[in-house]
This record gives C-alpha cells, structure tokens and sequence, in this order.
C-alpha cells in the first residue's frame, strides 16, 4: 500500500493544495486501495495487484473530469526534477553546511560567556572595571567576527538549493527511501529532546547563583555564564540537528516544506528573518543598557513561542484562501 501511497503522491504533485485537491486525492486512493484489496483476494501476489491498479487508475488526466480538477489541470506546477547525484550532493553539502553554521551559533553565545565573566569580574574589582570590560569586549567582537565568517561559508555553501524550499520536487523512489533512512539515522527526536532538555536547565546556574550571592557585585551574576555556556551546546545541537533534518523534509516534501509550507514560505519568506533580527537587536539593546543579562534570556522562550502564534495564524489565512 506504501508504493500505491507513493504513486498517488506523485501524481498529484504540482496540483495547488486545496480541500478540493486534498478531497479528490483520498477519494482517488480509495478506489485504488478498493481495487488492489479486491486483486490480492482473487489470489494475485502484491507486485502484481500494484501493476494492474496502476494501469487502471495511474492516468490522472482520463480522471480529471471524474474528480472534478478541470480548473485545478490548469494551475498546475510539476516541479523540478532532481537527479540521484543532485541528491547526493544536496545532502552532503547540507551536513557540512549544518555543521559550520551551528559552529558559528555557538561561538557567539561562548563569546557572550566569555564577555559576562569580564564584566563581574571587574564589578568584583579583580581587575579595573573598564579594563575588563574592554577586553570582555575585544573577545566577543573576535568571536561574532568568526561566526559571521562561518555564516557566510555555510551559506554560500547551500545559497543554491533555495529554490527547493519553494517549488515542488520529484526524485526517485530508491532516493526516497535513501533519504527516509538518513532521517531515521539521524535520530532527530532524541537530539531535539536533548536540546530543548539543556535549554530548561540552561537558566539554572543563574537562578542559584542569583539567589546565594544576592547584591553582591560580581558574584551575582556569576553563573550567566554557565548558562550561556549549557544555551551554547543546546543551540549546536538544535541548530544542526534541525537543519539536517529540514533538508531531508525539503526532498521528502515532508512537514514544514509539504506543498502548503512551501506556499506559506513564498508569501512570508520574508517574516522570519525580520522577527528574529528584530528580537536579537531587542535582546542586546535592552541586556547592555540595563545589565540586566540573568533576567533577560527569558525573551527567547517567549519570542519562540510568540513565533509559533504567529506561524499558525499565517499559515490558517493560508488555508482559508486556498478553500
């Protein structure tokens, strides 16, 4: 049935994603699920029953008019074609890609470790406050100036699949299934439990230390970086995790690149990357004018989930206009 599944998929890919679509579509897979249970019990063995349902049903332009998609023929986008060394080579440079921008992640918030361990230890005049916030400083720029250097690289490095996030693709069935067990290698449910598992300890250090040493200048802050340090390690994992795993979604067309994200990413594609520049500048501004850095990571649980809010509402304005 997976292989009848996969054929119906293919069929339809490029058709606008709209209940009427999504109706016919079912309605389709029901009379090729009805034929092929009818086939295996007159006794015909299942590469078999597949053929002949495929031959019956698989033309989807003697069934238009049957369905009800003469209008929706015409909106039609089959989409890119994509080769097995395509393939290949889009999954590779991916995993590398991964790996450079989660590197890039980490060294900024090390970097802001790096920069809060300076700063309270010159409130605990160990060194000339200005001094050590100076240097604290130098660090951090040295730091960002490498990720950025590692953005770029990873970027470029995967600039050339965009248009994949966008359109519809089709590859092999064997680079199907290939595809399939590099995402069930990757164990993504684990890793993203892990992540999210040490972004909920991260603030711990700060809460105690917060506590313990409460108005006492350089220790009250002492375990921001320890926190920043655990945020560090969640986010790589996070990071390269998710971005591996979108990958393979992208070729598999799977959750947030099936036909309907894909049409959300082309109107709103622009959103993502001003919410969360627009939340990071907001994050720093307010950190460095009130030193108020133990209490202000709590804007990224909350600009997460305002996100996702937001996400849904998009996304249900999406699917109203395609009814």
């Amino acid at each position: 049935m997976e292989s009848l599944r996969f054929y119906l998929d293919n069929m339809f890919k490029g058709f606008p994603n709209n209940q009427k679509v999504r109706n016919a579509k079912e309605e389709l897979f029901a009379m090729m699920e009805d034929k092929y249970r009818q086939l295996r019990d007159e006794g015909m063995n299942d590469n078999v029953a597949v053929g002949i349902v495929i031959s019956e049903f698989g033309n989807l332009d003697e069934l238009v008019e049957t369905l009800g998609l003469e209008k929706e023929v015409g909106m039609r986008d089959d989409g890119i074609e994509l080769s097995s060394e395509y393939v290949d080579k889009y999954v590779e440079d991916f995993k590398y890609s991964s790996k450079v921008v989660a590197r890039g992640v980490a060294l900024i918030l090390i970097g802001i470790a790096i920069f809060l361990v300076f700063v309270a230890l010159g409130e605990a005049r160990v060194f000339q406050e200005s001094i050590a916030t100076g240097a604290g400083l130098g660090i951090l720029i040295t730091l960002i100036a490498i990720a950025v250097f590692h953005f770029i690289k990873g970027g470029m490095t995967t600039q050339k699949y965009e248009k994949l996030e966008k359109q519809n693709v089709n590859i092999d069935y064997s680079d199907r299934v290939k595809i399939e067990q590099l995402r069930d290698e990757l164990n993504p449910a684990l890793k993203i439990a892990l992540g999210v598992l040490l972004c909920i300890v991260a603030p711990v250090p700060t809460v105690i230390t917060g506590l313990i040493y409460d108005g006492t200048p350089g220790l009250e802050m002492s375990g921001v970086p320890l926190t920043m340090l655990i945020f560090a390690i969640a986010i790589y994992i996070l990071t390269r995790t998710g971005m591996r795993l979108s990958s393979y979604k992208v070729l598999l067309q799977e959750g947030d690149y099936d036909l309907e994200s894909k049409e959300f990413n082309r109107e709103y594609e622009w959103f993502n990357g001003v919410y969360w520049m627009a939340i990071t500048a907001g994050y720093l501004l307010y950190s460095w004018l009130t030193s108020n850095w133990h209490i202000s990571w709590i804007v990224w649980p909350i600009a997460g989930i305002t996100f996702g809010i937001i996400q849904v509402i998009l996304r249900t304005k999406i699917e109203r206009k395609n009814i």
